[in-house]
């Protein structure tokens, strides 16, 4: 951490795709998962980083990216309603205790 800070004070890495594009990509991602398993539950293991952008998008920036510390191993629920995503909850550690 400390040479990346030192290297790059900005926070700005060399090639970085940017948070836009990121989580455009990752919310393609999600939408090819629903069209190839249409009306079914599906389990999505994803890194922080994923889950964090599926929540930023859906929720139109209120939680996610930026704002939502997750807990590891969280469980976020999301669905689709009338071609709408909706968050059921997010960061649910209930199931570790």
């Amino acid at each position: 951490m400390e040479e990346r800070k030192h290297r790059y004070p900005s926070g700005h890495f060399p090639n970085q795709e940017e948070r836009v594009d990121f989580n455009q990509r990752v919310m393609t991602g999600v939408e090819k998962v629903n069209e190839q398993y249409p009306q079914q539950r599906v389990l999505l293991v994803a890194h922080g980083a994923v889950i964090n952008a599926i929540l930023a998008e859906v929720s139109n920036g209120e939680i996610g990216s930026g704002k939502t510390s997750l807990m590891n191993g969280c469980i976020s629920n999301i669905h689709l309603k009338e071609q709408t995503w909706h968050i059921k909850d997010y960061n649910q550690v209930g199931h570790l205790q």
